[in-house]
């Protein structure tokens, strides 16, 4: 664990120990009463194993869709375009590497057209986030791509393009004692965030320099080297934003109301006319922190401290001085 300033350590005891008394309450158990879910979605899986310990303990309350797989012998390469097509209704994406995937509103029912079942590995993710994207538009709730972690008590999202270091600084965070949220979608709905599939995938440098990950092979579109994360709350307070940088120096400072507003509307799940997004302009009130860290590892640490710094000092109610 990285060693942090004296009042730093004490926030995060506290909001660990939160979490940690959270997810003792939600550990996932062999036992059909206890429904599987992820992205605020029951998720059913007939034919297919999911361990039940990489998903979340669904709220009864939660709409139930199914995950389903029928074989296609005609799948064409995924390509470029992830929306084939988009209805209020229906929605049909390209998997990747081939294949596509079919979501209907109606039926709350997932269908993956590929040439092979999918590995358990692979329909926890990537697979499943598609089903939490289009089924949290249509559910009027607000999905990115995004990746999350708790800190007091709330849920914060990390927004990032790729390549700049998004499952790093999750793993960093995981490997502090932070609970890790999710990976790669983020779905919210009003002011609460929901959790996703209990792993975290990393590529080959930082698998390397963490000397941790299952090494997955080629999985969607890249190679992937999976984290299995611990038992988390299902749902939790969303607090706010992480949006990452690479600067020659560190920092981290609030940006201005048209960089969120791009940051934003550049993370939303699906882009499309017609694809509603709700509540975007309300997360313009939310906070979000601009960190920005040099491309080197012996720095990460030190980093990382600043990082929890701004956000206790946010949580706390005295947020870093806006860079204008």
């Amino acid at each position: 664990m990285y060693a942090r300033p004296p009042e730093v350590a004490t926030d995060l005891r506290q909001g660990l120990r939160r979490g940690t008394e959270s997810a003792v309450n939600v550990t996932l158990r062999e036992d059909s009463a206890v429904a599987s879910g992820a992205y605020g979605l029951r998720i059913d899986t007939p034919g297919q194993s999911v361990d039940p310990s990489l998903v979340v303990r669904a709220d009864p309350t939660w709409p139930r869709w199914t995950v389903a797989w029928e074989q296609s012998d005609e799948a064409r390469p995924g390509g470029n375009r992830v929306l084939e097509s988009w209805s209020p209704d229906r929605a049909v994406l390209a998997a990747q590497p081939v294949g596509t995937i079919t979501i209907e509103r109606a039926a709350a029912r997932t269908t993956l057209h590929l040439p092979e079942p999918p590995a358990p590995a692979a329909l926890l993710h990537p697979y499943l986030a598609s089903t939490g994207v289009v089924a949290g538009h249509w559910l009027g709730r607000a999905p990115f791509h995004a990746g999350a972690f708790a800190f007091g008590g709330c849920s914060w999202g990390v927004l990032g393009a790729r390549e700049m270091g998004k499952s790093s600084l999750l793993m960093s965070l995981h490997r502090a004692g932070l609970p890790v949220l999710s990976d790669d979608v983020l779905v919210l709905d009003g002011a609460t965030a929901y959790s996703g599939p209990r792993c975290l995938d990393l590529r080959r440098s930082a698998a390397e320099q963490f000397g941790d990950g299952t090494y997955l092979g080629v999985v969607g579109t890249r190679e992937r080297w999976r984290v299995t994360l611990p038992p988390v709350p299902s749902h939790l307070p969303f607090g706010g934003w992480v949006l990452l940088d690479w600067t020659d120096r560190i920092l981290v400072d609030r940006p201005r109301t048209s960089v969120r507003l791009d940051a934003l509307l550049r993370h939303v799940g699906l882009t499309a006319p017609g694809v509603p997004t709700e509540g975007l302009l309300d997360l313009l009130a939310v906070p979000m922190l601009r960190f920005g860290r040099p491309r080197d590892w012996t720095r990460a640490g030190e980093a990382l401290d600043r990082l929890l710094e701004a956000i206790a000092s946010v949580s706390a109610g005295s947020d870093p001085s806006p860079d204008c």
